[in-house]
């Protein structure tokens, strides 16, 4: 069946000469990406920008990107829109670290425990008498991951993106 021409996820529009979208042909990377971007915003509180919107004008973008070992993601706390002034590719471990919304504090008797895992895997355990204190430490492991991601990358938007969400995690724990 082609998609050509037809709304995908009520969003975009597969503009492409080529049959990229075609059941039964092994679809284009670039198609597939652009495929799990509009699937996201179907089913989330995201949407696409119009230009990405169309097949071919969101490939010419991603023609420009480095995606070796990286995942697509909106860079901004506040942001909700895939676009190419939001979106950037960083690695799987940032992006989640970026939108996981798990608040890292499990109830344990009469305490609480925050359990968080930084970016290099390493986990750390804490018991709190509090659960706003153990959110509190919780939220403080994740600004000071954020701070030492902040050092491998030059991309301004993607430093950008991150300053947003340290800034979000600060005013939230303050």
């Amino acid at each position: 069946m082609r998609t050509k021409n037809k709304l995908v996820f009520g969003w975009g529009v597969n503009d492409s000469p080529d049959e990229v979208g075609t059941s039964g042909q092994k679809q284009k990377r670039s198609y597939a990406i652009w495929i799990r971007m509009l699937r996201h915003a179907s089913t989330s509180c995201c949407t696409v920008c119009n230009e990405w919107k169309s097949f071919t004008t969101f490939e010419r973008w991603l023609e420009t990107q480095d995606q070796e070992g990286k995942v697509l993601s909106i860079l901004f706390a506040d942001v909700t829109v895939y676009s190419p002034a939001t979106t950037a590719f960083i690695p799987d471990k940032l992006s989640r670290k970026l939108h996981r919304q798990v608040s890292g504090v499990t109830p344990s008797d009469y305490s609480y425990i925050m359990h968080y895992t930084n970016l290099e895997g390493k986990r750390k355990l804490k018991r709190y008498k509090s659960y706003d204190s153990a959110k509190a430490a919780h939220t403080g492991l994740r600004i000071d991951d954020l701070l030492g991601a902040l050092g491998g990358y030059t991309d301004p938007l993607i430093l950008d993106g991150l300053q947003s969400h340290i800034t979000e995690l600060r005013k939230a724990n303050a």
